[in-house]
């Protein structure tokens, strides 16, 4: 029956003579201008029709036969092959001019395509022993191998056929990859497949039923290039019309039909066997129609199974549409790799691990070494234990340190084993800063804490300590005046001592950012240059200290005895560092510029506003500083020395913030280190500020007790209130001693018509004497009143600087300044507003 078909096809193609077997004239060229060359892509694995041979060079029917359209047309040609995919993208860019292939109606939105050439078609390949699958939709459920974006891929996602593709670049690849044992099975070109089997000789591999997905074969040109498809249509018919074409094909696939029928047998075949194809017509009529009513059932079958699979398709398009915008709206970068850790998928919104066409690639591959290697190590270690893990991975991204925590978890395998590894990566940059600003905020806190502690112990011990040497100063000025010249010089012993140790009073007051400044012009240079004349001695022959004078800087309002202080420490400090090797000291003041970029940089500071410094340098070529001890210099109390005190760099760290000044560092673990200390030329230093009283405008002079007028001595202290109440008796003042604020205010209603001053305490206890000050000013608003604090802080006192009546003296001080401050403020109470005593309020 089949060789009756046969014949019958034969003799109907004999008679019928269609128009493309009828010998074609040659097509000449028209005069019209056409391209300069044609640039043909082709796969670089499409046997027969195109690859590269052993040398490089292209072969292949469709090779062979656009050479000869391109000599036909009087154009030369350039072969380009590639990879499927990439050829059929390059087309899409413009790259290439034309490629041969299959037409699809699917295809003609971005293709045009010229006259056929040739038909071929797909068949279904499988191994042998296995399960044979005869029809394209016996696909449904299987692993099934193809080529990227050809033909028999297209095919079967436009038929929703539910299997699982696994795509390969060639047909080769695709065949070999089936034999080893892989998948199910394999859809090719039948050509290519027989092709592959012969070429690696394939013992276990097999066509499964008849070719599938037929199709004209053509030479196609990217959509709206019509020049280069009229060149190609012409070339092609004058390739077919002089013989050539058969020759090529003859070439690479035999004759058809070789020893062919001739059409006298063909017609006495026909006429013996006219009679028995009637039969058979006429059964095989009534068979259809049966086979028709099947085909319609079955085909309504395969239509609601198509429109079940359709649903299914669009609820998981739906799906997958949301899980993209999810990932879009969380910035989140998640890949996969296999199992060899290469990369199989990846969505990466912010470019985390670089550029795409990232598969197939591995970590090291697009990450920096001391980067890939702890997640290369993660990643094995998921695979090995099939337990998930989370690492953190820095990246320098955009000019700056980026922190990403990436977490890891087993894809699973086919024997039940982690088969990859998903990764989700998360930009965790910012919560990173945040942490570091809180860590850096409990320092700060802890540090303000530790001072704040130490400042109350130091208001304590100041307010006492400076009460006791207001008594000793006090009364050493008596002795001088009751012994006279014979004691002199032990007598100015007793008063330089009792300086000193006030000096001390501020020092730990400096410390803990507390006390009063007594702010005046400052020259640093002047400063600098004085303390290192005095220090040089005491550093020993070893140590070189040196003063490098440079050009002219601005004064600056400060406290000239803490800024001694800050030169003082700062010059120890380097001295310790060199210890007993032999060293150099070198200081200097300069004028700076500090930029965001300087003050970034500061150890204290660091908050300041950006502008024109006047800066103090102190450098030594020491050993340097450890970096594990530098972020605690400025602690109170850390010290690397066995006998040290740890307050010199916390002194001067106290005395910076006060000043609102800046402390920079350039150290190295082996290459000295150098101090920069930058205070601000414009002062904004808030609070009550000092100037020191001069003790030699009015000289002390004796009168009778009570001659001057009374004066009331509000004290807490029996020491001080007693030095106070001699020292003013003997200048001819009626002293009226207080030693509260209760008391104070019963003797200031008794004597209040011959009261010319008050003495006031401002730390008294219980009601302070500031507010005491408030009750005096409302029974008596023109009293001139003197405030005397050993206290750490009095701003309070502020809220009078605009009074011409109230001035401020700071313990320890000594008769001479007392009475001067008192007869200026007794003046101003006789003759109204006047200038204000130097130690009044500023």
């Amino acid at each position: 029956m089949r060789s009756v078909l046969r014949v019958m096809v034969v003799l109907m193609l004999l008679a019928a003579r269609p128009a493309w077997a009828q010998p074609a004239a040659v097509i000449r060229e028209s005069s019209e201008p056409g391209p300069g060359r044609i640039i043909y892509g082709g796969d670089e694995n499409f046997r027969p029709n195109e690859w590269s041979d052993d040398a490089g060079r292209p072969v292949g029917f469709q090779i062979d036969l656009i050479r000869a359209i391109g000599r036909a047309a009087g154009v030369p040609v350039e072969v380009r092959l590639g990879p499927w995919s990439e050829i059929r993208e390059s087309l899409l860019a413009g790259e290439v001019d034309v490629v041969g292939l299959f037409d699809q109606p699917a295809r003609h939105s971005y293709a045009d395509f010229s006259a056929p050439h040739s038909v071929q078609a797909s068949t279904i390949f499988i191994r042998k022993g296995t399960t044979p699958i005869d029809r394209l939709d016996q696909l449904a459920g299987r692993s099934v191998i193809v080529q990227r974006d050809a033909l028999a891929e297209e095919q079967i996602r436009a038929a929703a056929i539910p299997a699982s593709l696994i795509l390969v670049n060639n047909e080769a690849e695709a065949i070999l990859l089936l034999a080893s044992g892989s998948h199910d099975c394999a859809v090719v070109t039948q050509a290519g497949g027989h092709d592959a089997i012969a070429r690696f000789r394939l013992s276990n591999i097999t066509t499964s039923g008849p070719p599938i997905l037929a199709s004209n074969v053509c030479f196609a040109v990217r959509k709206g290039n019509p020049e280069m498809l009229r060149l190609v249509d012409r070339g092609l018919a004058t390739v077919k019309a002089s013989g050539e074409y058969s020759a090529i094909f003859q070439k690479w696939f035999g004759e058809v039909g070789r020893g062919g029928i001739s059409r006298a047998r063909a017609a006495a075949w026909a006429g013996a066997i006219v009679a028995p194809v009637a039969a058979l017509a006429l059964a095989a009529l009534i068979w259809s129609r049966s086979l028709r009513r099947r085909v319609e059932q079955r085909t309504a079958e395969i239509a609601k199974q198509l429109a079940e699979r359709r649903k299914a398709e669009e609820a998981l398009r739906a799906s997958e549409d949301r899980f993209r915008a999810v990932l879009r709206a969380s910035g989140i970068t998640v890949c996969t790799q296999d199992s060899d850790l290469k990369f199989t998928w990846l969505y990466d919104p912010g470019r985390v691990l670089g550029p795409g066409g990232l598969v197939g690639l591995r970590d090291p591959d697009v990450l920096p070494a001391d980067a890939a290697a702890p997640l290369m190590s993660a990643k094995h270690r998921v695979l090995r234990t099939g337990e998930g893990a989370r690492r953190e991975l820095l990246l320098h991204r955009d000019n700056q340190d980026r922190w990403y925590e990436v977490a890891i978890e087993p894809l699973p395998g086919s024997d039940g084993r982690p088969g990859g590894v998903m990764s989700a990566i998360v930009d965790v940059t910012q919560l990173k800063r945040a942490e570091a600003r809180r860590f850096e905020l409990e320092r700060r806190i802890m540090q303000a804490q530790k001072l704040e502690s130490l400042g109350l112990l130091a208001a304590g011990v100041g307010h006492d300590f400076n009460n006791l040497l207001t008594g000793i100063l006090g009364y050493a000025d008596q002795a001088r005046r009751a012994v006279g010249a014979a004691a002199e010089e032990p007598i100015r012993g007793i008063e330089l001592l009792a300086r000193r140790a006030g000096e001390l009073t501020q020092q730990l007051l400096a410390l803990t950012g507390g006390g009063k400044m007594l702010v005046s012009s400052v020259d640093l240079a002047g400063v600098a240059d004085e303390m290192c004349r005095l220090l040089r001695a005491s550093l020993g022959p070893k140590v070189q200290l040196e003063f490098q004078p440079g050009p002219a800087i601005p004064e600056i309002e400060a406290d000239a005895t803490q800024i001694r202080q800050v030169v003082l420490n700062l010059v120890k400090n380097a001295a310790d560092a060199i210890g007993d090797s032999p060293g150099r000291i070198i200081v200097r003041a300069v004028r700076a510029e500090l930029t965001e970029h300087d003050l970034r940089a500061a150890r204290i500071g660091g908050d300041a506003l950006p502008g024109p410094y006047v800066g103090l340098v102190v450098g030594d070529d020491g050993p340097g500083i450890d970096p594990v001890v530098l972020g605690r210099i400025f602690d109170s109390f850390f010290t690397t020395k066995p006998q040290g005190r740890g307050l010199g760099l916390a002194v001067v760290a106290g005395v910076v913030q006060r000043h609102r000044g800046v402390v920079i560092i350039d150290h190295g673990p082996s290459g000295g280190s150098t101090f920069r200390i930058y205070f601000p030329l414009a002062s904004t230093l808030e609070g009550v500020l000092e100037r020191a009283v001069s003790a030699s405008s009015i000289p002390y002079a004796p009168a009778r007790p009570g001659q001057r007028g009374a004066v009331l001595i509000v004290d807490d202290m029996r020491a001080v209130r007693e030095f106070l109440t001699e020292s003013l008796t003997e200048a001819g003042y009626h002293a009226i001693p207080a030693a509260d604020a209760a008391e104070a205010m019963r003797l200031f209603g008794e004597f209040r018509s011959s009261i010319r001053a008050i003495l006031l305490d401002v730390g008294l206890p219980g009601t302070s004497g500031l507010r005491l000050l408030d009750h005096v000013r409302a029974e008596h608003s023109s009293v001139p009143v003197l405030l005397i604090t050993g206290m750490v802080e009095v701003e309070d006192a502020a809220l009078y600087a605009n009074d011409p009546r109230v001035a401020l003296l700071r313990k320890p001080f000594s008769t001479s300044e007392l009475l001067l401050i008192v007869e200026t403020l007794c003046r101003v109470g006789v003759d109204g507003p006047a200038p204000r005593p130097s130690g009044a309020l500023h």
